[in-house]
């Protein structure tokens, strides 16, 4: 526990407190700390990958710009957010795997933003099964050098290649509590 205190920001062990409390889960320091761990794990492969992908770390991301992004959410989840067509964005999440309220994962063709995505704040979307997820930890933008259809292959690949990541660092947490 010591640990993830020492490394993780506050708002993020408020919201993790905050949300094994919404999972049905224990408070206590043990969960916390696995939760903690998962988490950095989490926060870890994700920052690996934008790098050795060559996308943007940005603070902010309009819902006009064309470019395509991926964000984590502050409970671990993944929000790969394509980019912009005349058809709308195709939006996918993937869950952090120990939500009962959310499906596991979730795509959208046709998708819109209902505002800009900001750090701190929830992505909130104008039409899907997805309305809103928790608040935004990090962005990644794809380089604009690349086409529309290069941008949504490398998403594609990204999110998966991280979506399996955080799913192995899921089981790896189930099976050591």
């Amino acid at each position: 526990m010591e640990r993830s205190r020492n490394v993780l920001p506050d708002s993020i062990m408020k919201h993790l407190y905050e949300a094994a409390e919404a999972f049905g889960l224990e408070t206590d320091e043990d969960t916390i700390a696995r939760l903690g761990a998962c988490w950095l794990e989490k926060k870890d492969a994700f920052d690996n990958l934008i790098i050795e992908k060559g996308m943007d770390d940005v603070g902010s991301f309009s819902s006009t710009d064309n470019r395509g992004a991926l964000m984590l959410t502050y409970s671990g989840s993944l929000v790969s957010v394509g980019p912009l067509t005349d058809d709308g964005r195709i939006i996918e999440y993937t869950s952090i795997g120990f939500r009962g309220d959310v499906p596991p994962s979730l795509s959208r063709n046709s998708c819109s933003l209902s505002s800009d995505g900001e750090v701190d704040k929830p992505l909130t979307f104008q039409n899907g099964p997805l309305k809103q997820t928790s608040r935004i930890f990090r962005i990644a933008v794809c380089p604009e050098s690349l086409s529309a259809a290069d941008q949504s292959r490398l998403l594609g690949q990204t999110s998966a290649f991280i979506a399996e990541s955080f799913a192995g660092i899921n089981q790896d947490a189930i099976k050591n509590s």
